[in-house]
């Protein structure tokens, strides 16, 4: 991805951000799948079989050095290593949690909220986030409380996130 977003010519449209960024995500992402069909495995899995200095070849730490380095990277790899296979084990049986943001999008009616909430929980949806930071607080809250409302209607509390989506400050 460097070798791309970093090229003399094309850099001035904005490495790693804008038109550059989008569009080597877009090519990276489709390397990834065709990759993944290739050897017939899912994204996750593929990436669980990689030996952790193959793994690390793969990250690019330029951002984040002052947080972890590469060598860092490589121990805690190498350290998780010897459980891979048992919590692969467990990753096939229970899957992993995600969240959806479906519903929570800034703007919807109630009725599309409440029945997007609906939707979601009957697919087996545990975790919902959803977008703050409208012009009118209350009106986020209102929201927040149709979501509620509907994703814990069957007597389940499950997980309601909030992302600000940098409209608050501190």
């Amino acid at each position: 991805m460097r070798t791309l977003t970093q090229d003399g010519q094309m850099r001035w449209l904005g490495p790693e951000k804008g038109v550059i960024g989008l569009a080597v995500n877009a090519l990276m992402n489709a390397f990834w799948d065709m990759w993944s069909r290739k050897e017939k495995k899912p994204f996750w899995k593929l990436v669980c079989g990689f030996e952790p200095e193959q793994l690390i070849k793969m990250i690019d730490f330029t951002h984040m050095t002052d947080c972890i380095t590469k060598e860092e990277g490589l121990k805690i790899l190498k350290d998780v290593r010897p459980e891979w296979e048992k919590r692969i084990a467990e990753l096939e049986k229970d899957g992993y949690p995600t969240y959806t943001t479906g519903a929570g999008w800034l703007g919807y009616s109630e009725e599309k909220t409440r029945g997007l909430c609906a939707k979601l929980v009957k697919e087996g949806f545990q975790h919902f986030k959803m977008k703050v930071g409208s012009e009118d607080v209350e009106e986020d809250m209102k929201r927040a409380s149709w979501i509620r409302e509907e994703i814990d209607r069957d007597g389940t509390i499950r997980t309601l996130m909030m992302d600000a989506n940098q409209k608050w400050d501190v």
